[in-house]
């Protein structure tokens, strides 16, 4: 199962809001976007996560290798860069291709950047997400701090 992004701020809100912090996707965020081609092989790529219509979404270049292996169903993770005391979050699933206009255009009207308009739109579908940050990091004693959610079966 799957769930929007408004049912993880719902129920792990803590998570939630550290994601929110770290990928900053309100003023034009960056994450690193991890997919697998059709051999097996690992992508790595920046995107900008977008969140509108109570889920995250993401815009894609067209011939992109990462659009090609979200086309074909490729599972993801999302990582936010590293906040302070090496804080960070990872969602995980998959992502949907979205054919509807008025879901497109919600997504085109909260996009912070400069997107071509014929480039696919793909709702993040997250089935797991990872929230750690250190207390003490680099010192004798530091202790990591962790919260996980999973969706419901």
């Amino acid at each position: 199962m799957v769930a929007t992004w408004k049912q993880i701020e719902d129920e792990a809100a803590e998570l939630a809001a550290a994601a929110q912090r770290l990928f900053a996707w309100a003023k034009h965020g960056v994450g690193y976007l991890a997919t697998v081609d059709a051999t097996g092989r690992p992508h790595l790529a920046p995107v900008c996560p977008i969140a509108a219509a109570d889920n995250l979404y993401l815009i894609v270049g067209a011939e992109s290798p990462k659009a090609a292996d979200l086309l074909r169903g490729s599972a993801i993770a999302l990582h936010a860069p590293l906040g302070a005391n090496d804080e960070e979050v990872c969602l995980s699933g998959k992502a949907s291709l979205i054919v509807y206009a008025y879901e497109r255009e919600a997504v085109h009207r909260a996009a912070t950047f400069t997107f071509d308009p014929d480039d696919p739109v793909f709702r993040l579908e997250i089935t797991s997400a990872f929230h750690a940050v250190w207390d003490k990091i680099g010192e004798p004693g530091a202790k990591r701090h962790s919260q996980s959610w999973h969706a419901a079966d």
